[in-house]
């Protein structure tokens, strides 16, 4: 994982790579912590759930393995 910051010292950008496996999901969602001090609560649990069926999806139905 690699978390960028923006001139302030907040994070801008996570850029994080998972494994295709039964833990992609919530080491996505874990990775979204960077964002508690900047988005609220609701939005925060809106987009762990976003990022946590979009992953799934991934892992589940994309083609093999290229690296």
């Amino acid at each position: 994982m690699a978390i960028e910051n923006d001139s302030s010292g907040e994070s801008s950008m996570a850029d994080i790579r998972l494994a295709r496996d039964v833990r992609a999901p919530s080491l996505a969602r874990e990775s979204l912590e960077v964002l508690r001090s900047r988005i609220d609560e609701p939005t925060l649990e809106d987009l762990k759930l976003l990022v946590s069926e979009l992953v799934t999806n991934s892992v589940q139905h994309a083609g093999p393995d290229s690296d």
